[in-house]
């Protein structure tokens, strides 16, 4: 039987169905994923898919050729919804999204519990093939090797996003802090603006493909990121991740069983969460919610787990 789901972007969200995936494939499913190009190094060494549909090129593919048994929808857009109409599919699920739950905790805070993420993915796959998945917890996928070494013992840093309020506002300060006060080298990853000389860091901004840079981070002793698809990465590959959260929160569905970090690191604030997904700046304009997770707690942190 084969199975095609529909998960177009973006970073995380396309990192989540790792677990799906498998648990598909422990049911004998032949598994296609269509995504967006630009999102090809997340799932490209992930075993358990068993063909890559890039969103690109469907319209050059014979409609034969895509026919499938199960069609899912995860991302429930325009986009995939023209997807789902040109696909021959002998069932065709939509995943549900919770909408008026998410506006109700972020503008509101009122949190009616829903499911995460991955939660939801399961529940639509498990409507569509009226069975029960088994999940197991996220694996990520890296490159099988990289040209770049770096120099033992190193952490690794991912402290941007696209969004402001999703980044941590004091990364020189808290690099800084981390040279002077350990012997840890630094990988720097995710793009970002740091132009520091120094040879204990080591800045790969977005010169690497996401499967190689994985590979490195799998090196490092540990992973502190912001809420982004590093810190996921960092679950997947298995090494202790501390996340940073600042505007969203782990109740919005990006945490859950099968994706914790190993700690969490979040101011509790009557403004968060201010958004679903990240803002370009903080509403109130204390941006509290990051400010107050200062380098020195982050410090403290990694002198923990690194024993330094």
């Amino acid at each position: 039987m084969k199975i095609t789901i529909i998960r177009l972007s973006s970073y995380g969200d396309i990192a989540l169905t790792e677990p799906i995936f498998r648990a598909l494939k422990e049911l004998n499913f032949q598994t296609v994923i269509i995504v967006k190009k630009k999102f090809y190094d997340i799932v490209k060494n992930n075993p358990f898919i068993d063909e890559i549909l890039l969103y690109e090129d469907l319209r050059a593919l014979n409609t034969e050729k895509l026919k499938t048994d199960y069609l899912i929808d995860l991302q429930l857009n325009i986009a995939s919804k023209t997807i789902l109409k040109r696909i021959k599919a002998v069932r065709k699920v939509r995943i549900k999204k919770y909408y008026f739950q998410r506006f109700l905790y972020v503008n509101f805070h009122i949190n009616i519990h829903f499911p995460s993420v991955i939660e939801r993915y399961r529940q639509v796959i498990e409507k569509a093939i009226g069975k029960e998945i088994k999940l197991e917890p996220i694996e990520f996928f890296p490159a099988e090797r990289s040209n770049l070494n770096i120099e033992k013992p190193f952490i690794t840093l991912a402290l941007t996003s696209k969004w402001r309020t999703k980044s941590y506002p004091y990364q020189r300060e808290l690099i800084d802090l981390i040279l002077k006060s350990t012997k840890l080298n630094i990988a720097l990853v995710g793009k970002n603006n740091i132009k520091l000389r120094n040879k204990r860091l080591i800045n790969l901004n977005t010169n690497y493909p996401i499967d190689e840079t994985a590979g490195i981070i799998k090196e490092s002793k540990l992973l502190i990121s912001t809420d982004s698809l590093w810190m996921h990465i960092g679950v997947g590959l298995d090494i202790p991740t501390i996340a940073i959260f600042g505007s969203t929160t782990p109740e919005l569905g990006f945490i859950s069983d099968y994706n914790k970090p190993k700690i969490i690191l979040q101011r509790k604030l009557h403004c968060r969460p201010c958004t679903k997904i990240g803002k370009k700046r903080c509403p109130l304009g204390h941006f509290k919610c990051m400010k107050l997770i200062t380098p020195e707690k982050i410090l403290r942190v990694i002198k923990n787990e690194c024993n330094c």
